[in-house]
């Protein structure tokens, strides 16, 4: 009887353990130039570190898909992964609306006011046209669930969209979301075994 319940409790653990991989896109050609939004392509250290990311992962022997946004520099971020993609518009950047293809810099100029709203409350600011912090949290509950349904993820997205991810999964605060630390060029590995998170920063560039 102790083996079997020992065997039943080992089996519930393993259940419930799961390992998520979030990176952002290698750097972008928008990134070199400091503009938000757009559909740009990768920058030649965003390809370098498509090839690291690559590597790295097919060492590891994942057997899950990978799932990236629409847009091109997640898709070819992933681009040396050999397992399958699959591609969802939820995982799109955050719509800058008015303010896509412009500098932080260009808007403050040419939009005062609503850079100035934003800088005030970034969880709730909704760009004009645009989306907000709050309605990428709406957005992305089919992808909290497709987590919550899976034991290994690899997501390939960007900066607001792994804020948002990345927060809920470690149980951070609504208002921390849109100061979340997430690195260019580094892995994120959690760990998550019921309420226990082990957190690693694979650096790779």
């Amino acid at each position: 009887n102790l083996i079997k319940f020992l065997i039943y409790f080992l089996n519930i653990l393993i259940c419930n353990m799961k390992n998520i991989y979030l990176t952002r896109h290698g750097e972008s050609e928008y990134n070199l130039l400091n503009k938000i939004g757009g559909n740009s392509n990768l920058s030649e250290k965003g390809k370098l570190y498509s090839k690291k990311l690559g590597n790295y992962i097919n060492n590891l022997q994942l057997n899950t898909p990978v799932y990236t946004s629409t847009l091109i520099r997640t898709i070819n971020t992933g681009k040396y992964i050999k397992l399958d993609k699959i591609e969802l518009p939820i995982l799109n950047e955050i719509n800058a609306g008015i303010c896509e293809h412009l500098t932080y810099s260009q808007i403050q100029d040419k939009y005062p006011e609503e850079y100035s709203k934003r800088k005030i409350d970034k969880l709730n600011y909704r760009y004009f046209q645009g989306e907000s912090y709050k309605d990428l949290i709406h957005r992305l509950k089919p992808i909290i669930d497709i987590i919550e349904n899976n034991d290994i993820i690899l997501i390939i997205a960007h900066q607001a969209i792994l804020r948002v991810i990345y927060g809920i999964l470690t149980h951070k605060k609504e208002s921390e979301y849109p100061n979340l630390d997430i690195q260019l060029h580094t892995l994120i590995n959690l760990e998550i075994n019921n309420e226990k998170i082990i957190e690693n920063r694979i650096k790779l560039i």
